[in-house]
């Protein structure tokens, strides 16, 4: 993790009582809020050892969303069953049985491949590239209604 210097000191204005308080030094830097590039190219990378399939691809985003949410949704149930295991929490294992199932070995052996450093982070990257792959394959379907409303119109 990045390291950023940071510094405080206490300053009293002229103008009136109230201290204000400058911060410079080292610090640990914040996670990024959005996948880097390197992220991108790795999926890129996944994809192209696909199949030439259109269908294949979004076969495999879609898998790898699901894969992922699944395995975020177990990160959180463990984060909050830190704090103390509840009937809420142990309401919410008894309703998702089947996640748990499915999921949980793969969770704790940590045996999923992850982009980014967070499952969040590949969250939001693959929600993303699956939006984008729906938009790109509805395409051909909006062109035909396209041709057929120019169609219709042309018999007005």
């Amino acid at each position: 993790m990045p390291i950023h210097f940071i510094h405080c000191e206490k300053e009293k204005s002229d103008t009136n009582s109230n201290q204000v308080l400058y911060c410079s030094g080292w610090a640990p830097a914040l996670p990024p809020i959005s996948p880097h590039a390197a992220a991108y190219r790795a999926v890129g990378a996944d994809l192209a050892a696909q199949s030439s399939d259109m269908a294949a691809k979004g076969d495999f985003l879609h898998g790898k969303l699901d894969e992922t949410e699944s395995l975020l949704r177990l990160e959180n149930y463990y984060r909050d069953l830190a704090y103390g295991n509840s009937v809420t929490l142990q309401y919410y294992r008894e309703q998702n049985a089947d996640l748990f199932d499915a999921w949980e070995q793969t969770y704790h052996d940590k045996t999923y491949t992850l982009y980014t450093d967070s499952l969040s982070l590949d969250y939001a990257l693959l929600s993303q590239l699956v939006s984008e792959y729906d938009t790109v394959a509805g395409y051909g379907d909006f062109l035909d209604s396209v041709q057929t409303k120019a169609g219709q119109l042309a018999g007005i």
